[in-house]
């Protein structure tokens, strides 16, 4: 998959022609936090080759290595001089090493996505993968790192999603993190928190969204690519709920069926919508840059990204098989092979194949915690311990 050094790319739907469901689904069963914790680890620790003489480089040579990079290599490669002088920053002071990231905002609200509102085993995939990178580099660097994941609830009302919503999965995803030991090195930190570094947050943002509008309606050249490689993500990411599905077969349909007057009418809307969100969502994040936000709360960390960029250090958001965002879907572990996946909960349902939704006990949400494609294997999955 190519990257977007705007927004983590949009993977289209593979099923929409598919109007009934075509898979099956056993009855479903409950499994404890252990039995969640006994299938994390069929994932392995990425064998990854160190390059380089000193501590630096080779932690350096971590980025570069397929199983663990997304985007160009030139992200790394150019601004190497920089990366080195910030890894010996930690070093020489024989501290861990600090990263950021940002990310982990809310499930996307959209119906032929998932159901779900809170964290599953898709946020648990993408934790252990983070709790993978700091593991390479201990091997490197004794005293090893900490990522500090700055959680983008702030966005939800950008894609209509309620302030208790997203509150709630920061909430049950701090509780994840922790009960599965990812807190050791992994910091979830929200937001939304480091507005207090700006003197008013509110005025702020209508500042810089007047003058992205300006740009917008002004048709101009470099505001425009970057709005249009942010557009078909966005688009599919404001709040659908309440539509059906065959209205949302058609409005995300990109020509596979036939569009009719209504959804027509209710994609012109979205399109709308979606426009107000990429401005929202663009000033934000110059807000959060003019004013060096996560600079202030982790000084001299390496900035991690799932959206590489200059100046950024572009990861797997889990593994380079997974095409589809933790948030944007339902999880699905196949038993028989022992891989996971990200898949849309419309295709999973139109797949034809068989699965059997497996819940989490202790879940806050009565809805699958993953799916697995394994009725046979997951039999043995379902039972308590």
């Amino acid at each position: 998959m190519k990257s977007n050094s705007t927004v983590y790319p949009y993977s289209p739907f593979r099923f929409l022609k598919r109007a009934k469901p075509t898979s099956t689904f056993l009855p479903p069963k409950a499994i404890s936090p252990t039995q969640i914790k006994r299938i994390l680890i069929c994932r392995h620790l990425p064998k990854v080759a160190f390059h380089g003489r000193s501590i630096e480089e080779k932690i350096l040579s971590i980025f570069l290595d397929p199983q663990v990079r997304f985007g160009p290599r030139k992200y790394v490669l150019d601004y190497k001089d920089e990366w080195l002088q910030q890894l010996s920053h930690f070093v020489k002071q024989g501290k861990p090493i600090k990263f950021t990231l940002l990310g982990f905002p809310f499930k996307i609200p959209v119906s032929l996505k998932t159901n779900r509102t809170l964290p599953d085993l898709g946020e648990l995939l993408a934790l252990q993968q983070l709790s993978f990178l700091m593991c390479l580099v201990k091997k490197v660097y004794k005293l090893g790192g900490v990522v500090y994941v700055f959680t983008e609830g702030p966005f939800a009302s950008f894609a209509d999603v309620s302030k208790k919503e997203a509150k709630a999965y920061y909430n049950r995803l701090v509780t994840l993190n922790r009960q599965f030991g990812f807190n050791h090195e992994i910091k979830l930190i929200d937001l939304g928190s480091l507005e207090k570094f700006v003197p008013n947050t509110k005025l702020e943002l209508r500042e810089r969204y007047k003058k992205l509008s300006s740009l917008y309606k002004a048709k101009n050249a470099d505001f425009m690519t970057k709005y249009k490689s942010a557009f078909p993500s966005v688009f599919r990411i404001v709040n659908t709920r309440k539509l059906s599905i065959h209205e949302l077969r058609q409005i995300y349909s990109d020509g596979q069926t036939k569009i009719s007057g209504q959804a027509k009418r209710l994609k012109d809307a979205l399109i709308v919508h979606a426009n107000k969100a990429i401005l929202h969502y663009f000033a934000y994040l110059k807000m959060r840059d003019d004013f060096r936000l996560v600079e202030r709360s982790q000084p001299g960390a390496l900035k991690l990204t799932v959206s590489p960029k200059p100046h950024r250090l572009g990861i797997l958001p889990i593994d380079s098989k997974i095409k589809i965002l933790y948030t944007h879907g339902v999880p699905v572990y196949k038993a028989d092979k022992k891989t996971f996946d990200i898949q849309y909960l419309f295709d999973l349902e139109r797949a034809g194949k068989t699965y059997q939704p497996v819940y989490l006990n202790g879940d806050k949400e009565d809805k699958p915690f993953y799916y697995s494609e394994s009725g046979k294997q997951s039999d043995k999955l379902g039972r308590n311990n």
